[in-house]
């Protein structure tokens, strides 16, 4: 799963009894998006499952969201964790822009039998 799909995750598109979550490409409010235009399912454990439980007891409590991963601000605003971002305030990140850089760079050097 692509950390756009993960940040716009809903609680519907868990189904916990099918042991499956569902991408749904969609405008999401935080920007995050599904590359792919297709709907997807994608099956998970039940680990995985007992972790997002755990999770809406001990760190979602009684938040109004219907986005599962959501960050809170100061003054209690709920908003949906923003696609790009490593932590509140931090820069947006692009670290699908860098992904090359380590094959690219030796070879704009000279040295021979990379990239």
């Amino acid at each position: 799963m692509r950390i756009g799909e993960a940040l716009g995750l809903r609680h519907a598109d868990i189904a916990a009894a099918e042991r499956t979550v569902t991408v749904v490409p969609r405008n999401n409010v935080n920007r995050a998006r599904s590359k792919s235009r297709e709907q997807r399912s994608i099956p998970v454990s039940a680990e995985l499952l007992r972790l997002w439980s755990d999770y809406l007891h001990a760190e979602y409590g009684d938040l109004d969201s219907d986005y599962v991963f959501v960050t809170s601000s100061p003054s209690h605003v709920v908003r949906p964790c923003l696609s790009g971002r490593l932590r509140p305030g931090a820069p947006a990140a692009a670290p699908h822009r860098h992904r090359l850089r380590p094959a690219l760079v030796p070879a704009h050097r000279g040295h021979p039998g990379t990239a």
